[in-house]
């Protein structure tokens, strides 16, 4: 894997697990930010206040113009099925990856499989998740790519996290 392919993100620039460098100057411009940056956004995510925290964070920053919420990937990967019918899909996606039901890797697959069965862009996705980030999971986010990961754990997360959010979305925009 190389340096700065988007995979992974922390507000340091590095993955707090497990170090992996990502260069954030990719990120748009003040200006670029006064509009929103994503159409309509997917947040799945089984914690209600975190959930309700990232909506937040999306809209007081001006992120998406639609946020769509689940509290499980069975009922995201449903909402992906109704979008899909009517020719609409996520422009960006963040998923948690411990969830009952369907995990943030098998939503994530799913939403691959289903860009791929009607030729769309592959949405951005923000893997959201306290899960220790190890090789395994970075093989599997390359290959769920574009993709970045953030740990939602580190120490002062909850109190850092729209900042850090913020930081990781719009390292995001270069996947669009």
């Amino acid at each position: 894997m190389t340096e700065g392919s988007g995979v992974f993100a922390e507000e340091t620039g590095r993955c707090a697990n497990c170090g992996f460098k990502v260069d954030f100057s990719i990120a748009p411009s003040t200006t670029t930010l006064n509009k929103t940056m994503f159409e309509r956004v997917a947040i799945v995510e089984d914690m209600d206040a975190i959930r309700l925290l990232v909506r937040d964070t999306l809209v007081q920053h001006r992120m998406c113009d639609l946020v769509d919420d689940f509290a499980n990937g069975g009922v995201f990967i449903q909402a992906l099925q109704t979008l899909a019918h009517l020719g609409k899909i996520y422009d960006m996606v963040i998923l948690d990856l411990q969830m009952p039901m369907v995990n943030g890797l098998q939503a994530a697959s799913f939403l691959r499989n289903l860009e791929k069965k009607n030729v769309w862009t592959p949405a951005p996705i923000l893997f959201f998740s306290s899960v220790v980030c190890d090789a395994r999971l970075q093989l599997q986010f390359q290959t769920l790519g574009p993709a970045v990961y953030l740990n939602k754990a580190t120490i002062g997360a909850k109190e850092n996290l729209p900042e850090r959010l913020y930081q990781v979305l719009t390292a995001l925009l270069s996947f669009k």
